[in-house]
């Protein structure tokens, strides 16, 4: 096991710092594939101030052990809710299930930890309206485009060869024709 490994699952912050600004990877997993971020997770309250430095090292947030189970699953289904807000900072997905299909949500409501289910509930919606919100711009930008280009074309098919903002008299012998040059708009 990497001594950063054992430094997160004893809840030992400072040798953990020192680990890490020797050089030591913050993603390090043990011989089983669980990364440090989740070893400290499953300290709890004890675990916060590592999740903090290994996140600040560039730790992935998104890792996850063997089973899926990633640290903020690990942090939902404990109801350590300074913890779960400190990994949705740092990019913790919400959303990942683990290989029983668990994901954080449902674990913060197997354990009874309502405030953490709200928070993940909340952070779930943002998501979600985040990524509603970049679909319907670019649907509408799509769409803006597209006719742009339609009225464009249709514009330039139908409008006489003179364009200015004032009334065009043609006269002819038998009729007289006023053309008015106002501007088409395509929506």
């Amino acid at each position: 096991m990497p001594p950063l490994w054992v430094a997160c699952a004893i809840a030992h912050r400072g040798v953990a710092l020192q680990l890490l600004h020797a050089g030591a990877a913050a993603a390090a997993c043990d011989g089983l594939g669980t990364p440090c971020l989740c070893v400290a997770a499953q300290r709890g309250k004890a675990g916060l101030p590592l999740v903090e430095v290994l996140l600040e090292h560039s730790a992935p947030a998104d890792a996850a052990d063997g089973n899926g189970n990633t640290a903020l699953l690990f942090a939902a289904h404990g109801g350590h809710l300074p913890l779960v807000r400190l990994l949705l900072r740092g990019g913790a997905p919400v959303e990942l299930a683990n290989k029983d299909g668990l994901t954080p949500l449902q674990a913060a409501l197997l354990a009874v930890a309502v405030a953490v289910a709200l928070t993940l509930t909340l952070a779930l919606a943002l998501a979600l309206a985040l990524a509603l919100c970049l679909t319907l711009t670019l649907a509408l930008t799509l769409t803006l485009t597209l006719t742009r280009r339609r009225c464009s074309k249709a514009t330039a098919r139908s409008s006489p060869p003179w364009r200015s903002t004032e009334q065009r008299y043609i006269y002819s012998t038998e009729q007289r024709y006023i053309y008015s040059t106002e501007q088409r708009s395509c929506i």
